[in-house]
Order: C-alpha cells, then sequence, then structure tokens
C-alpha cells in the first residue's frame, strides 16, 4: 500500500488484483497507464456471494454450486446464493432475490473452467454488467445492488495443485501413468492458452499428458486414448468439467471403453482409470475463496 498525508484510499485493480492506493478526494479517478481505479467500496455495505453456474438435470443438488455455496460461507461468513444459466433458479431471479433480501453488493463468482463468451457477455449482461467490465448494477422494482464479477476457477495458478493432487490421489506417477486432460471443446478453438497450461502442469513434472476434446476439436477423446494406451502406461482421463452432466456421465464414459465402471484393463496389468469431474475437487474451494479475496478484504 502506497501511503500519502491528507489522501484518502481507493481501489485499484491490476489484473484482478485489487490494493489500497492514494486517492485525490473527489469522485474522479486519475488515469494511470495499466491501472484502473476505482472508489473504495463503504465498509457496511450488506454484502452476499453468488456462484453461478451452467446446470444440469444429472447434477441438481450434487454440483459444484452446492457443494461450494456451504463451504463458503463458513470460511466467509457471507450469505451464499446460488444461479443457474439452464436450470432454476436463473441467475436473474436469485439476483432479484438477493435484492429483496437486502443484499446491498454482490459477489458474483462464475464456476466455469475458462473464461469465454458466456461469461464475458451472456452472464454479465444477466447481472447489469457490460461485456469487458468487472462491476455493474443489478436493478429490480426500485431497488439495487453494485455487482462485482471475479474471475473464473481453471486459469487460477493454483488449479495447478488440484490437478496435481487428483494425480497422487490415483497413486499415479510418470514412470507408470499417462494422463488424458478432456475438455468441452469449442467450435472456434478459444480458449487454448488455458488448455496448454493445464497441460504444462503435468507436463513440467515428466507426464506423457494430452488435452483431448468431447467434441468440436481435436483430438477426440477416441483418438487420444489409443495414443496413449500405446505408451505402455496405466492412463487416466479427468474430465475438466464443472459438475457431474450429460457429457461426463453419458458422453464420455463409452469413449474411453467404459461400461458402468470407472476403471478398465488395458493389457499387460495395466488400467484405464476414469477420475471425477475436476470441478467437484475440494481444492476448488481455495480457488474461489482465493477469487473473493481479489475484490474483498478477507480476514
Amino acid at each position: 500500500m502506497l501511503c500519502f498525508p491528507n489522501r484518502p484510499p481507493c481501489l485499484v485493480r491490476h489484473e484482478g488484483a485489487r490494493l489500497l492506493v492514494p486517492y485525490l478526494g473527489t469522485k474522479k479517478c486519475l488515469a494511470i497507464p495499466k491501472f484502473i481505479l476505482i472508489p473504495a467500496h463503504p465498509p457496511d455495505m450488506k454484502t452476499a456471494i453468488m456462484l453461478i453456474a451452467h446446470g444440469a438435470r444429472e447434477s441438481e443438488g450434487k454440483d459444484c454450486l452446492t457443494q461450494n455455496s456451504a463451504r463458503l460461507k463458513e470460511i466467509t461468513g457471507l450469505e451464499t446464493y446460488g444461479g443457474y444459466l439452464h436450470i432454476q433458479p436463473s441467475i436473474g431471479e436469485t439476483a432479484e432475490k438477493m435484492v429483496g433480501d437486502g443484499i446491498e453488493r454482490i459477489i458474483a463468482i462464475p464456476l466455469f473452467i475458462f473464461p469465454g463468451y458466456l461469461t464475458d457477455v451472456t452472464v454479465r449482461k444477466s447481472l447489469g454488467i457490460e461485456p469487458g467490465s468487472s462491476e455493474g448494477r443489478f436493478e429490480c422494482g426500485g431497488r439495487s445492488a453494485e455487482v462485482i464479477f471475479t474471475g473464473t476457477f481453471g486459469d487460477h495458478p493454483l488449479m495447478e495443485s488440484v490437478i496435481t493432487d487428483v494425480c497422487a490421489k490415483y497413486n499415479s506417477s510418470p514412470a507408470d501413468t499417462t494422463v488424458m486432460l478432456i475438455f468441452h471443446g469449442n467450435k472456434n478453438g478459444a480458449g487454448k492458452e488455458y488448455v496448454d497450461r493445464c497441460v504444462g502442469y503435468l507436463s513440467d513434472r515428466g507426464y506423457t499428458v494430452m488435452a483431448a476434446y468431447n467434441e468440436f476439436q481435436e483430438p477426440t477423446v477416441e483418438k487420444a486414448a489409443e495414443t496413449l494406451i500405446a505408451e505402455g502406461k496405466n492412463v487416466l482421463a479427468i474430465p475438466m468439467f464443472v459438475s457431474p452432466g450429460s457429457h461426463t456421465v453419458s458422453d464420455i464414459p463409452p469413449k474411453l471403453g467404459l461400461d458402468g465402471s470407472d476403471v478398465r484393463s488395458i493389457g499387460n496389468g495395466r488400467t484405464l482409470r476414469y477420475a471425477q469431474e475436476i470441478g467437484m475437487h475440494p481444492g476448488i474451494t481455495e480457488i474461489l475463496r482465493a477469487r473473493l479475496g481479489e475484490v474483498l478484504d478477507l480476514q
């Protein structure tokens, strides 16, 4: 924190982080290259968390959002609400309830692997935030709440410890196991830098690792499985999805040659194992807490 005499503080955001810096005591912010100054929030604003997810009937009530709601409330002491894109309650309905409950500041955390059109545009607009901005106001029935939008979890540096812990859980090592990270895939190939980063977390530790895609992109899950099995080691397939859903429950297992089990023999005493969705790992809670810490002073 930089301190100057007789200068009240404001907030500065730099690549997602907020720090206290001197402010000139006006309602305007000074233009400082690479920084965006934001007036400090009143400390007594009634604040709560909104977790936002796709939502799927297959995982309703046992998804990443439900799992982390209670954990975040316990860690932060803040009420935690949930809103979905595809099931109820919707994002808008949840925001309306929060405003009705007297919440003055909503910290919106998108439970998405990586940023993309949905987080950058669709979800933001649902909360009254312009694309490219991290703050806005949600208005409802003559009342409103400030909304602060955080980053996603899969592109956070702590994701490295989550992925490596999954490997450790299955007693894997580079000497005996290859790893397949299975992503959803998209038509325009967006997010490659984040996929490469996740792959790098394991390749840097000596693993033979491949990214595979459920749809739209190459290599397919089937092709990646064929390639890794040919390496002559065990194969650990990790679905890089937020929660259980049709893709991870119905689509991917048959592509891995699985039939009602999460493990199969691939010959010579070797196995192919199918891990739980990455978003269900308990370490995701710590990433969400870190995202909160970027916008709130968590004690």
